[in-house]
């Protein structure tokens, strides 16, 4: 997906931040072909002595492996025609930018808010840099002087249930508050917004991600809590989650609802709240959901047949900005 992004074409310059096996530089050079370079880093210098190795296994001669902070680019080797990062980023580092050409493209999987994540695509236009598109994509961060470092918060004590907490989680989200939060009775919240089986909940998140004071986080959920019932996500072992400084904690749950007019299974969003506050925030987690879901609705038709279930795919949405100097 991400290479289609980027859109290679024969004989270019390419960068990569995040070497990894070197797999993906692989695919890059085969793509630019024998006439393009590809320029591959990572801070960590057993992957790219690995990725070296592999790539010279495969005879792979138009790449570069280097061990450097990727954040900083490659200044040696540019400028590129097109930079892809395998690392997530919540800030562009401004020398991606900088050692474009001015034609060139960067995709990055940007962190925009809390857990919420998108591989954009990037082009300059004549006011600065502005996206042409972008797909749901999550990346271990990157590390160095671009570093966003996230945390675990244990909230059972046991290690059942945890959060991944982020940076503008940081507010929200204090050890001393949360802990025991579960010990609190369980408050429910029915949205009656309805989803399928396989509909991509990843538009709903965004919205909440966004809209939600604080940004939405990754519960994660060990087999032994769901199934003594202490909690109740909307996956498996996953649930979005939101909470607040005084210790209160949402998160997002589902149940099986009555059929659509078709027949078809429909499952019901809710939210599950616990602690001092926990009506209060369930609440406002579900009037969020709900003005999503009704902002995404299809206008009013006068039709007499049936329409069909709209896509709650927004309409293409682009960022802009002019680039700071790099440091």
């Amino acid at each position: 997906m991400m290479l289609e992004q980027l859109g290679i074409q024969p004989g270019e310059r390419l960068l990569e931040l995040g070497a990894a096996t070197g797999y993906n530089a692989a695919l890059m050079a085969t793509l630019t072909g024998a006439d393009g370079h590809v320029t591959t880093i990572d801070i960590d210098e057993d992957l790219v002595a690995g990725a070296r190795e592999h790539l010279a296994a495969a005879s792979i001669d138009n790449v570069e492996a280097v061990a450097a902070d990727g954040a900083l680019g490659h200044p040696e080797t540019a400028p590129f025609d097109r930079v892809i990062a395998t690392v997530g980023a919540h800030e562009v580092p401004a020398a991606w930018l900088d050692q474009l050409t001015p034609g060139g493209r960067l995709v990055a999987p940007v962190r925009l808010r809390g857990c919420a994540s998108r591989s954009i695509v990037f082009e300059r236009d004549q006011d600065g840099w502005r996206s042409l598109g972008s797909e749901m994509a999550i990346f271990m961060p990157l590390r160095g002087l671009g570093d966003d470092a996230r945390r675990v918060l244990d909230l059972t004590g046991t290690g059942e249930v945890t959060l991944q907490i982020h940076k503008d989680n940081n507010h929200a989200t204090d050890p001393d508050t949360l802990t025991g939060v579960f010990d609190s009775p369980a408050c429910e919240v029915w949205t009656g917004v309805h989803f399928v089986p396989m509909e991509s909940f990843e538009w709903l998140d965004l919205w909440l991600a966004c809209h939600l004071p604080n940004p939405l986080m990754r519960m994660e959920v060990a087999p032994a809590a769901k199934e003594s019932g202490l909690v109740r996500p909307m996956f498996p072992s996953v649930a979005m989650a939101t909470t607040a400084a005084d210790g209160s904690l949402a998160y997002l749950t589902i149940r099986a609802a009555d059929p659509d007019p078709d027949g078809g299974r429909r499952y019901e969003v809710g939210v599950i709240g616990h602690g001092p506050n926990a009506q209060e925030l369930a609440e406002q987690v579900s009037v969020e959901i709900s003005t999503w879901d009704q902002a995404s609705a299809p206008a009013p038709s006068d039709s007499p047949f049936p329409t069909p279930r709209p896509s709650r795919t927004p309409t293409p949405a682009s960022w802009s900005w002019t680039a700071p100097p790099s440091p």
